[in-house]
């Protein structure tokens, strides 16, 4: 469950009616009989989810910061990247009701200085904006745990 059982009922009402086809698994070239689960993911921005708040049960939701959002995504640190570094970098985000990023923490080291100071300092430039996090309703000032993951291609 998403935790809100109207977002829930959309998903469920649009795969009952018929307008998501799965693909069988097969077993020598027969379709099967198969069960799966499926997770849909839903994501919104400021804007929608400022319009979204009238939904009575989504009264209650943690700020969310999105890497693949414009302006949120570090660049990766050229001595880093010549030295191969990868790693997980844990961050506590403060975030204001309007989406600004006001303070970031690094609270789990990827074990490099380099890459963790790289996501810190992109989230704290101005460029990034959250989703705030909403209490009754109403977008308030409140703070994340984030998580971003540092690999090479």
């Amino acid at each position: 469950s998403s935790g809100f059982s109207a977002l829930d009922k959309s998903v469920r009402d649009a795969m009952l009616a018929g307008t998501c086809i799965a693909r069988p698994e097969t077993l020598d070239g027969k379709a099967q009989k198969s069960e799966f689960e499926i997770s849909y993911v839903w994501k919104s921005d400021i804007d929608r989810a400022a319009k979204s708040i009238s939904i009575k049960e989504a009264v209650n939701s943690d700020p969310i910061v999105n890497f693949e959002k414009s302006g949120c995504t570090p660049n990766y640190p050229r001595v880093s990247m010549r030295n191969e570094e990868t790693g997980i970098t844990e961050l506590d985000v403060a975030v204001s009701e309007t989406g600004k990023i006001n303070e970031v923490k690094v609270s789990k080291s990827s074990g490099f200085r380099g890459l963790d100071a790289a996501v810190r300092d992109q989230l704290l430039a101005g460029s990034c904006k959250a989703t705030p996090g909403v209490k009754d309703g109403n977008p308030i000032a409140s703070e994340t745990k984030v998580t971003y993951v540092w690999k090479l291609d």
